[in-house]
């Protein structure tokens, strides 16, 4: 049979095996095609590498004696959330972006994705998983309209506004620190841990502890420490806005307006991306604040384990090991009130431990709380008395078992030894019990 070839269709991947030069004007040498070839990165799927990247790869070799990109980031596929190939096919398995971002935003639907799709990993997609990013841009939201309100009076960029307060030094510090990370992950094409590291900053650094830290400071009279304190507030809050963009560009431009002139350019989308001033990254201060936070999160997990009210506040004692641990906690008592619900706060010094007291750990500093500051000590010690009676008849029933020479023998060697390990749990929570009942009984 005698074919003829239509003269006018291209091969489909032919064609696009010339698309990173045919569209900037060859087979002429325009200034668009010396301009823009090669180009750095191709983002594509790995359902076409053969068909297309290593296609265009060959006609860039053939015709222009160049490859056409160096880089090749290759997308994890989404799936649904039974792991299925989404497919128009089958409507039940396809999430419509236009309603997500009708639900959550398009903010919240760009982020949770960049939070959900770790490099060379397929994602399981549900649409619960999108309140993940919408709860994070209600955070940045929430801490802008705080940062803001706090800011009235303000004027930014005048003299001695450098960071003074431990708070102030260690934000400063960490946001550097944080600068650098997503700048090395975003360089490497790790969009997922550049979007966790901003998430871990914003979420657990900025807003649970930064700016609950300045609350005081904020609160107080005017001086050059609070105005220190806003100017780090407000430099924090703008190189935020900055990292976040092209991870949330509608949000942050929209703050970014509410900042003004103090934010630099008129629009956060033409403003420069952050890089990192290595001097501001102090290992010091950032071991001093982790001190600092390990005991007011020792208090805190000690007050949720025992039900304390918030307003009730806890009389602490600290037995301190080290020096420099010592110095940072005197110097930041106020903040150890204010954040842990602190009254009075000593520091043991020679003197004998004090009995009768709740003891938790935090690095090497040791912190007691008497017992009547958690509890009601009748209605403790009456509670006790219940589990010590319980655990005694729970202990009788199986040294009964154990001394039971036909079950040890007949019994499956593994069953014996699990009910000798539990014996040995019970003994030990006996003693604790009846240990814990003698502190009390000391009062």
């Amino acid at each position: 049979t005698k074919l003829e070839q239509d003269p006018d269709v291209l091969d489909t991947w032919f064609s696009s095996a010339l698309w990173p030069f045919s569209t900037l004007g060859w087979p002429d040498k325009t200034a668009t095609l010396e301009n823009y070839y090669p180009t750095n990165v191709l983002v594509t799927d790995r359902g076409i590498i053969y068909f297309w990247v290593a296609r265009m790869v060959m006609m860039g070799l053939a015709l222009l004696k160049k490859v056409p990109f160096r880089d090749v980031y290759i997308n994890g596929t989404i799936l649904d959330a039974h792991g299925q190939k989404m497919s128009k096919s089958r409507p039940e398995t396809c999430i419509d972006p236009r309603d997500i971002i009708t639900r959550y935003g398009a903010d919240a639907m760009r982020f949770s994705l960049l939070l959900l799709t770790a490099e060379g990993q397929d994602v399981k997609l549900a649409e619960s998983k999108f309140e993940m990013g919408k709860h994070f841009c209600n955070k940045l939201w929430n801490a802008s309209r705080f940062t803001l309100m706090n800011l009235e009076g303000f004027e930014p960029r005048t003299k001695n506004q450098e960071p003074r307060t431990l708070a102030d030094c260690w934000i400063t510090s960490r946001l550097h620190e944080t600068i650098q990370s997503m700048n090395e992950a975003l360089e490497n094409y790790q969009f997922h841990e550049a979007a966790q590291t901003l998430y871990r900053f914003v979420w657990n650094e900025f807003c649970d502890w930064y700016l609950e830290w300045i609350k005081p400071v904020l609160s107080g009279p005017a001086s050059d420490a609070k105005k220190a304190t806003q100017a780090t507030l407000r430099q924090t809050l703008e190189v935020i806005l900055r990292l976040s963009h092209p991870f949330l560009p509608f949000i942050t431009e929209e703050i970014w307006q509410h900042l003004g002139k103090g934010g630099g350019e008129a629009f956060l989308v033409v403003a420069s991306y952050p890089v990192a001033d290595k001097k501001k990254i102090d290992s010091k201060v950032q071991a001093a604040a982790a001190t600092l936070q390990q005991v007011v999160g020792a208090l805190r997990n000690l007050r949720a384990e025992h039900q304390v009210k918030p307003q009730q506040k806890l009389a602490v004692i600290a037995a301190v090991d080290n020096k420099k641990e010592a110095i940072v906690l005197q110097e930041n008592e106020a903040v150890i009130r204010a954040l842990a619900g602190v009254g009075d706060f000593q520091f043991l010094g020679g003197k004998e431990k004090p009995k009768a007291c709740a003891t938790v750990v935090a690095g090497t500093t040791t912190l007691f709380v008497p017992f009547k500051e958690l509890f009601d000590v009748s209605q403790e010690k009456e509670r006790l008395t219940k589990e010590i009676a319980k655990t005694t008849h729970d202990l009788e029933l199986f040294l009964k078992k154990m001394s039971d020479e036909n079950f040890v023998k007949r019994a499956p060697k593994e069953v014996v030894d699990k009910e000798r390990v539990r014996l040995k749990e019970q003994e030990e929570r006996l003693g604790k019990l009846k240990n814990a009942y003698e502190q009390l009984a000391s009062l």
